[in-house]
């Protein structure tokens, strides 16, 4: 069988519309997809909010090193604030016209609060389709908006 490896890293662009309160956005880890070889035409390759990685068959997952991304939302406000997070599908390229797509799936409810003794905490997993045998070095940016919703 040959295999070929797949490396999958993403970077966050964290925004944040907010209307005249001060409140900060911070990626605490990465989302990744690990290693993993492909053994079979295509597949899926997701990690859930606690960044458990699983494969369709034909993707051999290598080593322990997926894992979902963590980003805390704050405020200095004593005034809940109700945020909305979204995220949309982005493709991964590899620096040779080949691309992946990735379906970000947000851990947590549509809208949320945050005050000043309440900041919360986002998982962001995701599904990575993998169409076939395309080796090599994927990353993409994937933007996460908040924004606050009116009271």
């Amino acid at each position: 069988m040959n295999f070929k490896y797949l490396y999958i890293f993403t970077f966050f662009i964290l925004s944040f519309a907010a209307r005249g309160q001060n409140i900060t956005v911070e990626t605490l880890d990465q989302l990744s997809f690990g290693t993993f070889v492909m053994g079979g035409n295509s597949g899926n390759v997701a990690v859930n909010a606690a960044g458990l990685i699983t494969a369709t068959p034909g993707i051999i997952l290598i080593g322990n090193d997926a894992q979902s991304a963590r980003i805390k939302v704050m405020t200095n406000s004593i005034v809940p604030i109700n945020i909305t997070v979204t995220a949309d599908n982005i493709y991964l390229a590899n620096g040779n016209n080949q691309t992946l797509l990735l379906n970000p799936n947000l851990i947590v409810p549509q809208s949320f609060i945050v005050t000043a003794a309440t900041p919360a905490y986002i998982n962001v997993g995701g599904t990575l389709y993998v169409p076939g045998s395309i080796p090599g070095v994927y990353t993409g940016t994937l933007l996460v908006e908040f924004t606050q919703n009116n009271q």
